[in-house]
C-alpha cells in the first residue's frame, strides 16, 4: 500500500493551523483580562 502525499491539503494545513492557534490564544487571554475575572489576581 502507497502512502500519498496531497501536496494541496498539506499547504492548506501549514496556512489552517498558525491561524487557528493565534485566534485561539487571543481567546483565551480575552477571557482572562476580563473584568471580574479572578483567575489572573
Amino acid at each position: 500500500m502507497r502512502i500519498r502525499y496531497d501536496v494541496n491539503r498539506s499547504s492548506y494545513a501549514s496556512h489552517f493551523l498558525p491561524e487557528m492557534s493565534k485566534a485561539l490564544i487571543d481567546d483565551v487571554v480575552k477571557v482572562l483580562t476580563l473584568p471580574g475575572n479572578s483567575v489572573c489576581k
